[in-house]
């Protein structure tokens, strides 16, 4: 059986080194600036309307969602994990990121209060708080995201594809979601001591962060990444099941968001979930643009040749080879 020649083409256009280079810069560039840029329009039209929530603003304060692209890419990129070079990649990443929601923050200062920050970005010992609590959001998103990620691959590859339910479905998973858990931990008894910047855990004890963060930060991330693994099984179909992909996400993601809210507050009615407690509109503008942004992102990463590769239930197209007749074989 012999593959396609489009489809060998395609590969071969999808592994030249250009386009590879291409791609990991555009996503350093987005690290970078999409945290800045969304802000500034934030600021802006915030500042134009007196301090009003219009659903514009709200809209792309919901478009404000590297931490969740990031943790993706983590996940879902594990391969990277066996190399050296992966891990240099993974590195430079999250500096890119850090580094984003340094400027991020400045962009954000700068517009609140234009001489209160005249120093260069990352500088100074504060300007690392952002990133540090961004930096523990990708750590606990990237933990949750671990066995939906295991569940799916194991449920959602082919039957051909015995290799992938191995490889993920594996001891080695467990141990990552174990281990990841440990730096979480970690992470928050850094941020609750003196040797980090004043973060709102500061005043806090491990314990305590821990349990506002699994009570109601955690939840309310669950259905984000859910939608973001639909929007990836959607982009191994064809290119409509893509466009179909968002405005499924979409809803999954307020419905999902809505029934959390409230089994949460059952259990603790004094529980608060920002934007997402406001009125159903701005509920909707929020996640619609916090999907739009993965979506596009994923979107994105799959026509430079980032496919996630799990649920494919078509086959290539191959070429018949040519009969031989024992006669001829002789």
């Amino acid at each position: 059986m012999r593959v396609n020649s489009s489809e060998s083409s395609m590969n071969e256009f999808h592994n030249h080194p250009g386009l590879t280079i291409t791609r990991r810069l555009l996503f350093v560039a987005a690290l970078l600036f999409v945290g800045p840029i969304s802000v500034a329009f934030f600021q802006y039209r915030v500042r134009a309307h007196q301090g009003e929530l219009t659903p514009d603003v709200v809209f792309f304060w919901g478009m404000d969602s590297l931490p969740a692209i990031v943790a993706v890419w983590l996940v879902m990129r594990s391969h990277v994990w066996t190399s050296w070079q992966g891990w240099v990649r993974a590195a430079i990443y999250l500096v890119a990121f850090s580094y984003g929601r340094i400027l991020f923050d400045a962009t954000q200062e700068r517009w609140i209060d234009p001489e209160s920050y005249i120093h260069l970005p990352g500088t100074r010992f504060e300007d690392f708080a952002r990133p540090a609590i961004d930096t523990l959001m990708v750590l606990m998103m990237a933990w949750l995201l671990t066995p939906i990620a295991m569940i799916c691959l194991a449920e959602l590859s082919t039957p051909t594809e015995p290799a992938t339910r191995s490889r993920h479905f594996s001891i080695w998973g467990l141990i990552g979601f174990v281990t990841l858990a440990a730096i979480i931990m970690g992470w928050v008894q850094l941020l609750a001591s003196d040797f980090a910047p004043q973060t709102n855990y500061s005043n806090a004890s491990t314990a305590k962060a821990l349990q506002i963060w699994l009570g109601q930060y955690a939840p309310m991330h669950i259905p984000h990444l859910l939608a973001a693994m639909l929007i990836m099984f959607a982009l191994t179909k064809r290119w409509w099941w893509a466009l179909a992909a968002l405005p499924a996400a979409i809803l999954f993601d307020a419905l999902c968001t809505q029934l959390i809210i409230y089994v949460v507050k059952q259990f603790n009615g004094n529980a608060q979930f920002g934007i997402l407690s406001n009125a159903n509109l701005n509920r909707w503008l929020y996640i619609t643009g916090r999907s739009l942004t993965l979506w596009s992102a994923l979107c994105t990463a799959s026509l430079l040749g980032v496919r996630p590769y799990f649920g494919r239930r078509r086959e290539a197209p191959v070429e018949p080879e040519p009969e031989v007749s024992p006669i001829d074989a002789d």
